[in-house]
């Protein structure tokens, strides 16, 4: 996995809401449709408008050293 189960709690990992966003603005932000956000109010996905590029890079750099010391065994 990306993450260790550790991880929970310290960043928002979900499907399409604000910590999967965050990830594709900061990895792919071309993917991104912020525009479908409001259509998504009555659905998990709410707080993809609450996605931010800080947070993505954030959880970027937690995944990236998750994978390094992976490596590092």
């Amino acid at each position: 996995p990306l993450m260790p189960a550790a991880m929970n709690g310290k960043y928002p990992f979900d499907h399409a809401g604000i910590g999967e966003t965050s990830l594709m603005l900061a990895l792919c932000p071309e993917a991104v449709d912020a525009a479908r956000f409001e259509d998504n109010t009555g659905w998990y996905t709410a707080s993809a408008k609450e996605a931010s590029v800080e947070l993505g890079q954030k959880g970027v750099a937690m995944i990236m050293d998750h994978l390094r010391a992976i490596l590092r065994r």
